[in-house]
């Protein structure tokens, strides 16, 4: 990634590093990138663009409106029309995109009545874009939320938005060694010095538990999940926060002026095959196949390459954090 023409390292950069040099010379130096994305990750993305509307838009919210756009930009990326068109107009949705669509909507609801409506945040910074330049090296963060608490004004914290299909206690613990945390901290420590963040907050949101049962058409089970989501959003989601000492961040900034170094210094990108790394990745097939006519043919089938640059994150100064909505 460029920021403003220099060299930039994300997490998830590093984090692909660290598990196949080889996925990551076509992923971040050939910047090939899958045309489609998996399910679980259009799931993620429209769980957090709603969660994000909650907390920036200007008017009260109505969570049934909110659930309306969510049905129109639903059927347009189905049947490929314009989001201010009726679903009533598209054909009919497959029993997939139904259960689907009942998943993102319980999701939605769930998190209006369990966190949104406890008014909780004082001030929201919703998909913050920040790079940093630490000595020689700059990182790049693209953060869901810098949020402020109501019950602690004096201080900022990072909000990070997961859709999993479970979790438990070890998600909680899991943040004290998160990387991913580590790196957000850094970055806007360094861009922001004279701000207090403090650590992060992680909102987790699980998968539907309850099954469809013989007797139920898909329409009836979709009914049963949204209704399962609000009755029993205690059971659904879960928040962890967990602060950062000033330690813990100072020995990843050294961790990252090192392999920001091996990183983009580095011409080498051997194969690193594992069970638990390539069942999931997007070049399975391409790396494993031998031939180079088909290696080809499922580069082009499969695979664009994706632009390269990003231009600075504007600075979060008192003015911007007095403009951020105040939850309703």
């Amino acid at each position: 990634m460029v920021v403003n023409g220099v060299r930039a390292l994300t997490y998830s950069e590093i984090r692909t590093w660290k598990q196949c040099r080889y996925r990551h010379e076509l992923s971040y130096v050939k910047r090939y990138a899958a045309n489609e994305k998996a399910s679980y990750f259009k799931r993620g993305s429209a769980v957090h663009r709603f969660i994000e509307l909650m907390h920036t838009q200007t008017e009260p919210i109505v969570i049934d409106t909110l659930i309306d756009q969510l049905r129109r930009e639903w059927c347009a990326e189905i049947a490929y029309m314009q989001p201010d068109e009726e679903c009533g107009k598209t054909p009919a949705l497959g029993d997939e995109d139904k259960e689907e669509l009942a998943v993102l909507e319980g999701m939605i609801r769930a998190y209006h009545k369990h966190y949104f409506l406890n008014n909780e945040f004082a001030g929201y910074l919703a998909e913050a874009a920040v790079s940093a330049t630490i000595d020689d090296a700059v990182s790049w963060a693209k953060i869901d939320g810098i949020i402020k608490l109501k019950r602690q004004m004096d201080a900022y914290w990072i909000h990070e938005i997961k859709t999993a299909s479970s979790f438990s206690d070890n998600d909680r613990k899991l943040l004290n060694i998160d990387d991913q945390s580590h790196h957000y901290l850094m970055t806007v420590q360094t861009k922001w010095p004279e701000k207090n963040f403090v650590g992060a907050i992680r909102t987790v949101i699980k998968a539907p538990s309850i099954k469809q049962t013989k007797k139920e058409t898909v329409d009836e089970y979709c009914k049963r999940v949204v209704a399962d989501y609000q009755e029993r959003p205690e059971f659904y989601l879960r928040r962890f926060y967990v602060e950062k000492p000033k330690q813990v961040i100072d020995e990843y900034r050294d961790y990252f002026k090192t392999i920001y170094k091996e990183i983009v210094l580095s011409r080498f990108a051997p194969k690193t095959p594992g069970i638990q790394t390539c069942g999931m990745c997007d070049f399975f097939e391409y790396c494993t196949e031998t031939d180079a006519k088909v290696k080809e043919e499922v580069l082009k089938r499969d695979f664009y390459v994706r632009g390269s640059t990003h231009s600075d994150a504007p600075i979060l100064n008192d003015r911007t954090v007095q403009q951020i909505k105040q939850m309703v």
